[in-house]
């Protein structure tokens, strides 16, 4: 007789088979890995900001990378998204950041021709540096620099820089390079971020290659592997989504037309063909059209977007897919907040406790701040403002000890809540001499005549081509044409030299042709340049506080031969002349101060001693950073040289003179106060238009240079007798930044109903 115990084993044995196979089911699902997912941006240049919508959609959909593998902007975008920064917060940096200027600027700032005051002598506008003991051309590996961009990742990463592992960032992130030296791949996933990034960016040809803290050189990464799919597969990724916007090589043959145009069409083929063969590997790819933008087209970031935010909506059920499968595979779908705080905006900022420099230059070691130059930033939390302030301050000393970069980075701190400041130094080759182009021409219209006829129109020819040769002995050449045209030039010996301040002997002399009187100057009505001849000859002391302070002193010999008189006048004089400036352009810069000073005191006529001394003086002061300033002007002359010679006069007017007078406006006496205020106001293709306004008061002698009938007397401020002749006006420029310099177009008046508009190089 069967129990009862075994007639209930027998029924529940189907039962029990089942729970104990489910349990063993669930064993084995519990323990399997949840899939990878890594996410693959693809370099590009500009146009890798089309990426930025497919972040955007994989966060809409719930999709939660376990890495991100970069290269070049594609590295950009990766490390700041697995810094923590969110879709939104990399939109809005890459649309309203002014990416044309950050990337066009100049691989390295040489020593500035020596100044001299009131000269338009100088190296403003286009300068070739070369060396002729070495046969080099150029003052680096590349047409543009890394200054701008280092300091824009410092600042945006600063919070995250005392991480050195990138396994330890919100996401995982590699950064794809290329040796320099070896040609062979470099994947970059420690160390520094910043370094790191930059050296993915380095377009070959056009950036300069990246130096590593570690001395390594690279270049972009694109050059080996522009789109790392296997890389990431190789990481351990099961689902990988990549972006590829290089891939398409085409362009019409008419754009190709010159060298830089040729170089990226080169660049391009050669990433296109290691891209290329991954394609099939990555799960998803997605191609956006970008046929209508080129890698170097940062002045349409907002196009380039919106042609990756197409291309992401035409992918769109891909990449639903992809999510709902990551869901049944057990993978959390986190859809997240567009409009949410980052992680990175969470991570508290740290206190500066010190600044330590490093000099990572292949080049013998170089003048460089000291730590005690920053003394004012340690103490202070590393936020955004302290942030940029440190990016201006190392502007202004790369500029002065003429480094390629001078960046900063953030590093681990004695503790949690502080932070080291690296500043790390690179510089090329800064003793290299220079081929210059400068000088001040300008052409318009103007109510403002010796004649009294009316409306004029007058054209100032102003060009300067020159020389700067650089050694123990140092030649500055200038040939000048204009309404005076001649070459002088001056050697300048060392005499001693402490740290950045340096004494010189300056010798030298010139010639020069034309009108060195007012009455045949060639800008008033149908006079032609006059068949004048002057000599002179110089020898003194020159001394010089690196760029900013250049000052001379000395005896000079002048020698006048006038051709309408048939008569020539010498004069023997001491001088003294100063320049101090700390503007890199002194026409558009935000913030800086220049003075210029020139004493002149010699011989004897016209019944009285001769002298002069000139003085101005302009300071702006930044309102909004890189966008608005204000500035104060004065600018005064007193010159009693002959009045029969050009340089018996002041020019009274022109931009830095009196409003409504024209270049050339020649008076012995003046004194004029204003304020300028300078708002850049948009960059049309990436070129940034200055709006420049001007209020001025001032005061002249009415002694008129061009009507020679009569000698002026030795009083000052001849003809003024009361407070009505007293001017006061106001103006308007428009300023447009170029390669070849500064171009200037507008108009000023003034209380005597006199005008002037005009166009000028500057």
């Amino acid at each position: 007789m069967i129990s009862i115990k075994k007639v209930l084993f027998i029924l529940f044995l189907p039962l029990l088979s089942f729970q104990l196979l489910f349990s063993q089911a669930a064993g084995r699902n519990s323990g399997k890995k949840k899939p990878k997912v890594a996410l693959v941006l693809s370099g590009g240049g500009a146009k890798g900001l089309a990426e930025i919508p497919l972040l955007e959609a994989l966060e809409e959909e719930g999709i939660q990378v376990d890495m991100v593998l970069g290269t070049s902007m594609g590295a950009l975008l990766g490390s700041l998204y697995c810094a923590g920064y969110s879709p939104k917060e990399i939109r809005q940096f890459m649309t309203e950041l002014d990416l044309v200027s950050i990337i066009t600027e100049w691989p390295q700032p040489l020593p500035r021709v020596p100044a001299y005051s009131f000269s338009t002598h100088n190296d403003n506008y286009f300068s070739i540096p070369f060396s002729p003991t070495q046969l080099k051309l150029g003052s680096a590996p590349g047409f543009l620099g890394d200054q701008n961009i280092l300091n824009l990742l410092s600042t945006y990463l600063s919070k995250v820089g005392d991480i050195e592992d990138f396994d330890k960032l919100s996401i995982p992130f590699r950064a794809v390079t290329v040796d320099v030296s070896t040609g062979k791949q470099v994947v970059y996933k420690n160390g520094s971020l910043v370094r790191a990034v930059r050296g993915s960016m380095s377009l070959p040809g056009v950036w300069v290659p990246a130096l590593m803290s570690d001395g390594t050189y690279v270049m972009d990464g694109g050059l080996q592997n522009n789109l790392p799919v296997q890389l990431a597969l190789d990481y351990g990724a099961d689902i990988v989504i990549a972006m590829d916007v290089a891939s398409s090589v085409y362009k019409n043959p008419e754009e190709i037309d010159d060298l830089v145009s040729v170089g990226i069409q080169i660049f391009n083929m050669i990433i296109s063909t290691n891209a290329v063969a991954q394609h099939k590997l990555a799960d998803l790819l997605l191609i956006p059209d970008l046929s209508e933008f080129s890698t170097m087209d940062f002045s349409r970031p907002q196009g380039i977007i919106e042609a990756g935010e197409l291309c992401v909506k035409n992918n769109r059920e891909a990449i639903h897919k992809i999510a709902l499968e990551l869901e049944k595979q057990g993978v959390s779908l986190v859809k997240k907040d567009y409009d949410r705080v980052s992680n990175y905006d969470l991570i508290k900022a740290k206190k500066i406790e010190k600044f330590v420099i490093k000099d990572i230059a292949f080049k013998e070691k170089v003048p460089l701040p000291s730590p005690e130059r920053f003394k004012k930033f340690v103490g202070k939390e590393l936020n955004e403002k302290t942030a940029l302030n440190l990016t201006d301050t190392l502007a202004d000393f790369r500029t002065r000890y003429h480094l390629a970069s001078l960046s900063f980075e953030a590093k681990a701190g004695s503790d949690s809540e502080h932070c080291i400041i690296e500043i790390t130094a690179n510089h090329y080759s800064p003793q290299l001499s220079k081929l210059f182009f400068g000088g001040n021409p300008s052409a318009g219209f103007t109510n403002v005549d010796s004649s009294g006829q009316g409306i004029r129109f007058y054209v100032v020819p102003d060009f300067t081509v020159g020389a700067h040769l650089i050694g123990n002995v140092e030649l500055l050449a200038h040939l000048y044409f204009g309404n005076t045209s001649g070459f002088d030039f001056s050697l300048m010996p060392y005499l001693a030299k402490w740290n950045d301040l340096s004494i010189r002997f300056d010798t030298g002399a010139g010639v020069s042709y034309g009108s060195l009187e007012p009455a045949s100057n060639i800008i008033f009505k149908d006079r032609l340049t006059d068949d004048d001849i002057g000599l002179y000859f110089h020898g003194g002391l020159q001394f010089r506080f690196i760029d900013n302070i250049t000052a001379s002193t000395g005896i000079r010999y002048d020698y006048n031969y006038l051709h309408s008189l048939d008569d020539s006048v010498n004069i023997p004089y001491f001088y003294f002349d100063a320049v101090f400036n700390t503007f890199e352009d002194e026409l558009i810069d935000f913030k800086g101060a220049k003075v210029d000073i020139l004493v002149k005191s010699g011989g004897y006529g016209d019944g009285f001693p001769y002298f002069s001394s000139q003085v101005m003086y302009s300071h702006r002061f930044e309102l909004i950073r890189n966008r608005t300033s204000l500035g104060i002007e004065l600018n005064g002359a007193n010159v009693h040289f002959p009045y029969k010679l050009n340089s018996g006069y002041a020019d009274f007017g022109g931009f830095y003179g009196m409003c409504g007078y024209p270049q050339f406006t020649y008076k012995r006496d003046f004194a004029i106060a204003g304020i300028t205020l300078n708002q850049k106001i948009f960059s049309p293709l990436g070129i940034p238009v200055h709006m420049i306004m001007q209020a001025k008061a001032g005061i002249k002698d009415n002694y008129s240079p061009y009507d020679s009938s009569y000698s002026p007397s030795d009083k000052w401020f001849e003809g003024v007798e009361s407070m009505n002749d007293v001017i006061g006006g106001a103006a308007l420029y428009f300023v447009i930044e170029t390669p070849p310099g500064n171009i200037y177009f507008g108009g000023s008046f003034n209380s005597n109903f006199q005008y002037t508009v005009c166009i000028g190089l500057m």
